[in-house]
Formats: C-alpha cells, sequence, structure tokens
C-alpha cells in the first residue's frame, strides 16, 4: 500500500511539473505593452495635450492631429519593439 501511495504522489507531482511547465512556456511567449508614464515623451506628451484649447471655438486642429500622429508612432514603435505585428496604415 505504500508503494502505491508513494507512485501516486510521483504521478501527481510529474502531472504538476508539466502543467507548470505549460504555464512556464506561456509566459515566455506572452508579449507586453508597457507604458511608463514617467518617461520624458510620454510627460511632454501629455504637457502638450494639456495645453490643447479646451473651447470647441478655440480647437487647435493641426496640433490635435500632431498629436494623434506623434502618439500614433509612439504605440506603434512600442508594439513592434514588444514583438507585435503592427499592420501598415499606409496602404
Amino acid at each position: 500500500m505504500t508503494r502505491q501511495v508513494t507512485e501516486s504522489r510521483l504521478a501527481s507531482s510529474k502531472g504538476q511539473a508539466k502543467q507548470g511547465g505549460i504555464i512556464h512556456e506561456y509566459a515566455l511567449k506572452a508579449k507586453h505593452l508597457e507604458i511608463n508614464p514617467r518617461s520624458p515623451l510620454i510627460e511632454g506628451l501629455l504637457r502638450r495635450v494639456k495645453d490643447l484649447p479646451t473651447e470647441e471655438d478655440e480647437r487647435d486642429l493641426e496640433a490635435e492631429e500632431e498629436l494623434q500622429e506623434v502618439a500614433s508612432i509612439l504605440i506603434d514603435g512600442a508594439l513592434v519593439r514588444s514583438g507585435f505585428e503592427v499592420p501598415n496604415s499606409n496602404a
């Protein structure tokens, strides 16, 4: 009876190790996009967004488009460096 318990525990631990291996393998393949809010680029972008006029009559559409493009370039660059595929928006 002791041998059966030992074999059962051994089989169980092998199953758990295999499952841990799968989880570990998934974690290695997982891709993450992290944005540091204290980055000078992000802080500068936020400052420029806050400086935009808030009234509809005073909107600076050119500045808004420029900020959207800068943000898009930053995000695309971060995605590429993190291993994501970025669709070609110029096509």
